[in-house]
């Protein structure tokens, strides 16, 4: 079986999302296709969580706003 792993900077932005696509449409021996969190996403969903640790929860929501509109432009 054949898996295909994008992350990170491989579905960073509009174009390489669209290279993740083509490399599926090329290659049609792919099975799966598991996608994890863009650039920098994990790093900041852990940003939110020590805000609202540290009881920052304003500063916790403005965090996950950013996150939030980054994808929306994505998709």
């Amino acid at each position: 079986m054949k898996i295909a792993k994008f992350g990170g900077t491989s579905v960073g932005t509009v174009s390489d999302i669209d290279r993740c696509l083509q490399i599926l449409i090329d290659d049609r021996s792919y099975k799966i296709a598991v996608v994890s969190a863009t650039a920098g996403t994990s790093n900041e969903l852990t940003a939110v969580l020590e805000q609202c640790y540290n009881g920052r929860l304003s500063e916790a929501l403005v965090l996950l706003d950013e996150i939030l509109m980054r994808h929306i432009e994505l998709a």
